[in-house]
């Protein structure tokens, strides 16, 4: 009984300690990349807006209001774009360098 209980919790461990870098990655890569941080503000955006619309629905917020603040995430949500769009070209750019760099000292 004692094996089967020490067994299992080194095949616990053992898959944690491989499971652990996996997941890790991900956890960094999302950190790490701008793109995707702004993709995910942008989505929040829109979920708010989705709220925003529930509210109006139930009555909960005044149609003005709505609009002022349906506008304002708008804005917010057009600004992440374009940010978004500027990182995407920067690393467009970034990635010609470095093919361009390779390719020239390769013999």
């Amino acid at each position: 009984m004692i094996a089967l209980i020490i067994g299992v919790a080194l095949a616990a461990v053992s898959l944690g300690v491989i499971a652990y870098p996996l997941i890790g990655r991900r956890a960094q890569a999302r950190a790490t990349n701008p793109v995707l941080e702004l993709q995910e503000r942008r989505e929040a955006i829109y979920q708010q807006a989705d709220l925003l619309r529930q509210d109006l629905a139930l009555e909960n917020i005044s149609e003005a209001d709505y609009a002022r603040e349906v506008q304002h995430l708008r804005h917010e949500a057009a600004e992440m774009l374009l940010a978004q769009q500027r990182l995407q070209e920067l690393a467009q750019a970034l990635e010609a360098e470095i093919l361009q760099a390779r390719s020239g000292h390769e013999p």
